[in-house]
């Protein structure tokens, strides 16, 4: 049996670089919303249908907090793609941020959260 071409593209496919992932992420839920109440349902809605676009985004963010980036990076990614001020706006506090949204979205996720990954790169920098 042929597989139609339009499955084989699909099949061969990379996924998206991690950065790149978790960034769109962020703009599509936190971009334009402040309320966490809402984002909680847009998410919830989301997961309801299509769970693993909401789990790419989930492992997208915490592979980017254990992966080695330029100074700013997760800055950025907080302040423009996240449209989120900080108070302190920090590295290090974008990324407790981003370590609060992982959980956020695993907390949503509920029993469809992917298993935690560890890594060393991750012991190390706490």
């Amino acid at each position: 049996m042929d597989i139609p071409e339009i499955i084989k593209n699909k099949l061969n496919t990379t996924s998206k670089p991690s950065l790149e992932e978790a960034r769109q992420f962020l703009r599509r839920y936190w971009g334009d919303e402040t309320m966490l109440d809402e984002i909680r349902i847009q998410m919830e809605n989301t997961v309801s249908f299509s769970p693993s676009s909401v789990i790419r985004g989930l492992e997208a963010i915490e592979a980017v907090l254990v992966t080695p980036l330029p100074d700013g990076t997760l800055l950025d990614m907080v302040l423009w793609d996240a449209n989120y001020p900080l108070d302190d706006p920090s590295e290090g506090s974008a990324k407790a941020w981003l370590k609060d949204i992982s959980e956020f979205v695993r907390n949503v996720l509920g029993d469809r959260q992917p298993p935690r990954k560890t890594s060393p790169l991750s012991r190390s920098a706490e």
